[in-house]
């Protein structure tokens, strides 16, 4: 057992990847609000304030973390050139965990608090910020990176032909029983010698009379 990076294919490059990138998007900022000074008013012109994805969402940063650790799992183990005692396929942790994390984000991007309003002399908005989309491009390419490894997976891991229908089975070849003799076949007793003790020579007739 050794580290060695060639054990690792695209396949953990891209996953890993993703896993790394997603933690640190989760600390950039996720939502936001902006406050802006329409009027002249000396010393404030803009102001705002923004929270991360870790700070925003208290449920689902634990699947996130989740996420970020079975994917990374993944990855190490390839790297060490082992394999994880599983009833499935390694790569499906980061496909199904990639999966459900991008569908979760992508809910939070469809359905987030946005909007905008203003005082006399103050104008403000809030919404989602650039670090929830970053955190989706994160997730999808954890899931893609999964993918790939269930593909590979699938060409080159020795246990591919559990899955495959094994090969009929074929009846063991039959040795053909010895022939018998013509002369027993048709019946009978084997031909008897002519009296005199020695068959004819070829060429000379049968001796007369015994």
């Amino acid at each position: 057992m050794g580290f060695e990076l060639g054990r690792l294919r695209r396949a953990q490059w891209v996953m890993g990847g993703g896993a790394v990138a997603l933690f640190i998007f989760m600390l950039l900022p996720w939502y936001g609000s902006t406050a802006t000074s329409t009027t002249p008013v000396r010393g404030l012109h803009v102001a705002g304030s923004t929270t991360s994805g870790w700070e925003t969402f208290t449920i689902q940063r634990w699947l996130w973390l989740l996420t970020i650790a079975g994917t990374l799992t993944v990855v190490v183990a390839v790297w060490l050139g082992r394999r994880l005692e599983l009833p499935f396929r390694q790569s499906a942790i980061a496909s199904g965990l990639g999966g459900l994390t991008t569908v979760c984000i992508f809910y939070r991007v469809l359905h987030h608090p946005a909007g905008a309003g203003g005082l006399p002399g103050f104008g403000f908005t809030y919404g989602i910020r650039y670090g929830i989309w970053l955190g989706l491009i994160a997730a999808i390419v954890i899931a893609a990176g999964g993918y790939m490894g269930l593909r590979e997976e699938g060409r080159t891991s020795p246990d591919a032909d559990a899955w495959s229908p094994s090969p009929p089975a074929t009846a063991p070849p039959q040795t053909p029983a010895p022939s018998r003799a013509p002369d027993r076949e048709q019946g009978g007793q084997p031909p008897q010698r002519p009296p005199g003790g020695m068959p004819p020579m070829a060429g000379q007739p049968p001796p007369a009379g015994g």
